[in-house]
């Protein structure tokens, strides 16, 4: 693995294995790298990388990353991420991630992600878990399955289901305990039988 750090250029990584890309613009074409920094425009195209960051917009086509960080919009086409995170929008075709998170607006055609947060979120033909958004769309075939204030339910309703049922556990450990006395007792007069003086 190498590293190519070029100031003030593009920099194109095609064919090939990186460790590290650092460079204002950056392309990774039907290759990999580990890092790819840069403060302007990226472009992956059938490439991946553990981490894409940059302070431009983020193009993605029929590739992915485990992060990807833009200071301004996210656009992925057939690819997708484990985290997506965009000061601007983020805009998805046919693919998704686990987290994907816009300052701005955010869109998922045939995609999904289980947790999506964005100002203004649209869903199409696709599948989300988590929605968190000011204003929401949902097109033909969208399925969310919770928004923050059903989460919230669900989440206080299994709390209360968890507290009932170790009250209940504690209830049926105390009433054991009061019709068979206090376990330990019979220890404690086991003991006191041992260590007293024998007559």
């Amino acid at each position: 693995m190498s590293e190519v750090r070029v100031g003030d250029e593009h920099v194109r990584v095609e064919r090939g294995l990186v460790g590290l890309v650092r460079a204002d613009e950056a392309t990774v074409k039907k290759a990999a790298a580990g890092l790819v920094l840069a403060g302007g425009a990226t472009t992956v195209n059938q490439g991946g990388a553990a981490l894409l960051a940059t302070k431009g917009d983020l193009d993605v086509t029929a590739g992915g990353a485990t992060i990807m960080l833009a200071g301004r919009d996210v656009h992925i086409n057939a690819g997708g991420a484990q985290w997506v995170l965009a000061r601007g929008d983020v805009s998805v075709t046919n693919g998704g991630g686990q987290l994907m998170a816009a300052a701005g607006d955010l869109s998922v055609r045939n995609g999904g992600a289980v947790l999506v947060a964005g100002r203004q979120v649209h869903v199409e033909r696709g599948y989300v878990g988590v929605l968190a958004s000011t204003s929401t769309t949902l097109g033909d075939g969208a399925r969310v399955l919770f928004t923050p204030k059903l989460a919230a339910i669900a989440g206080g309703a299994a709390g209360i289901g968890v507290g009932l049922g170790v009250g209940a556990m504690l209830v049926r450990a105390l009433a054991a305990m009061w019709r068979h006395g206090v376990p330990g007792e019979s220890m404690r007069k086991g003991l006191h039988k041992l260590h007293s003086p024998r007559s």
